[in-house]
């Protein structure tokens, strides 16, 4: 809007024009088609490389033509991160518009044509859409809209913190098709990874009411399903195949299912469509599948191992390097698999398909499970659990992943091994803005996340602090010291607000921050599972 001009006046805007892949920068070249047509009133379209239409529309303008390439524009943090930094980007021409004061122009951009829509029409639709989503979910400020505008008294920080992850977390749901809906990873490098869409789910969709999008979503996942796996990631373009190198995926369906059978209206029907393969899932992994999952007989823990492959989310891999190699048994896949049988268990008895004892065979496997790891897991000397065991070798480094052992629905450790689980992650591990993934002082940790490809993916699970870890260690916090874990883990979610306000893309949440102070935003700025469990865990303890 033009607040005051001497006189009227021509604006020209010039749009600078990449049209590529996220992971590639634009040469100038010839091979770019610069050609502008017109595409209705007021709207133009152009198509650089015949692959992707782009609609601009500038109400009252007239389109000139002068083609040109602005050539090598800087980008510092590409190159600070041992990228490519420098790029073109070209100009087909200007759209020139005449205005004067007191007169409005909307512009919109667009791979879709607008037609006759006014900017501003799709702008308050938009505006509408997200009231919405926040007046039907928001627990802490319970006013309209109407009432909050007609309050002079600001939000309180628990609303704030609220409002803006409930926005965040409609910004991460995607459609898959026409049909299907999935969950970004990470914007803007990431597609939908498997485990991060499940971790993800129960936060950014049941706690938020979303459960159709929730069902959707899981079915994408669960009916991708190849022997007992499910994906680690969709790739980027439909001629790459499905990544399954993942141990957890599958696992952590299991907790998905049973977040929505206690949050979604009516859940029966699809919850009965998903037993066989719940089913299959467990028997492949019982008896083996690839990438060397299988159930060990002898303790009934999870073995998994495969040189060369990343089975677990500590997944940074360079060449035939992986960095933070955890093979044999580890002790977060344990806890999920522990947990996903009497889930599988628990889903039999509920919904009266348990005709052949088969959750009884479960649970009582399942109780073998449990006894194993806690007499195999325990490090007495750090008061903790081993990280992974493989062979006679058993890992003593202290790191988050234990903490799914008494986080997740069905503890495998209670009384005085959980409290003091929790309280050596606390000391060692525990940051303002996550957790740490390796304690300090370990001779493989790193301070900071920074430099080129290698530098920083040998930093990715060495120390760097991730979001999403406040999830499980917020549920450990409330299960281990009752209210006063529960008082604690609000003030360490509060904590976070001004790095939602004020960091990264504003109102979300990066994916990961360095492990020492002033703990930097780093990776991702919006990240579906540092959004989605703080969301959940807000959420379901009512905090």
């Amino acid at each position: 809007e033009v607040l005051a001009a001497p006189e009227r006046f021509t604006l020209d805007l010039t749009p600078l024009l990449a049209d590529r892949d996220l992971h590639a920068l634009t040469q100038a070249n010839g091979a770019l088609n610069p050609r502008v047509r017109e595409a209705g009133p007021d709207t133009w379209r152009g198509n650089c490389y015949g692959l992707t239409d782009w609609f601009v529309r500038v109400p009252g303008a007239t389109f000139v033509p002068d083609p040109q390439w602005h050539y090598a524009l800087d980008y510092p943090q590409e190159r600070a991160r041992g990228l490519e930094d420098r790029e073109d980007l070209f100009a087909p021409g200007r759209f020139s518009v005449q205005l004067e004061a007191g007169q409005r122009l909307g512009v919109q951009l667009s791979t879709s044509n607008p037609g006759e829509r006014d900017a501003f029409a799709v702008a308050g639709k938009e505006a509408r859409r997200r009231e919405k989503l926040v007046s039907a979910t928001d627990q802490t400020n319970k006013k309209t809209a109407l009432e909050t505008a007609a309050d002079p008294l600001p939000l309180s920080p628990a609303a704030q913190l609220e409002r803006a992850l409930n926005l965040a977390a409609d910004q991460f749901v995607v459609r898959r098709g026409r049909l299907k809906r999935s969950i970004i990873a990470g914007y803007p490098w990431f597609a939908d990874w498997g485990r991060d869409a499940l971790i993800s789910l129960p936060g950014l969709l049941l706690y938020t009411g979303r459960t159709d999008d929730a069902r959707l979503v899981l079915d994408t996942f669960l009916s991708a399903r190849r022997d007992g796996l499910l994906p680690n990631n969709f790739p980027d373009t439909p001629s790459q195949p499905i990544g399954y190198n993942a141990v957890d995926s599958a696992l952590w369906g299991f907790l998905a299912l049973h977040h929505y059978a206690r949050l979604a209206p009516e859940p029966e029907a699809f919850l009965r469509k998903q037993l066989p393969v719940l089913a299959d899932i467990l028997n492949h992994y019982q008896r083996g599948t690839h990438f060397g999952i299988h159930e060990d007989p002898a303790d009934h823990l999870l073995s998994i191992g495969e040189p060369g492959i990343q089975l677990t989310w500590m997944d940074a891999k360079l060449g035939d390097w992986v960095v933070t190699a955890r093979f044999g048994k580890v002790v977060e896949i344990n806890a999920l698999w522990y947990n996903a049988q009497l889930i599988y268990a628990d889903l039999l008895r509920r919904l009266g398909a348990d005709t052949e004892g088969t959750a009884a065979h479960w649970a009582s496997r399942a109780e073998l499970t449990r006894a194993a790891f806690v007499t195999q897991f325990w490090n007495e000397d750090r008061q903790c659990l081993f990280d992974y065991i493989d062979g006679r070798f058993k890992s003593a480094s202290v790191r988050p992943n234990q903490l799914l052992a008494i986080s997740l629905p069905h503890p495998l450790l209670s009384g005085p091994k959980a409290k003091a689980v929790v309280r050596t992650v606390e000391e060692q591990l525990l940051t303002p803005r996550g957790l740490r993934t390796l304690a300090p002082g370990h001779p493989d940790y790193k301070p900071t996340y920074e430099g080129d490809q290698f530098h920083r993916d040998a930093a990715y699970h060495q120390g760097t602090v991730w979001t999403w870890l406040l999830g499980p260690f917020c549920d450990a916090l409330i299960r281990t010291r009752g209210e006063a874990g529960r008082k604690r883990a609000r003030q360490l979610l509060l904590g976070l607000l001004p790095h939602v306000q004020q960091e990264g893309i504003v109102g979300s949440i990066s994916e990961i921050f360095d492990a020492t102070a002033p703990h930097r935003a780093r990776g991702c700025p919006a990240q579906a599972w540092s959004v989605g469990e703080v969301l959940r865990v807000w959420r379901q303890y009512s905090l």
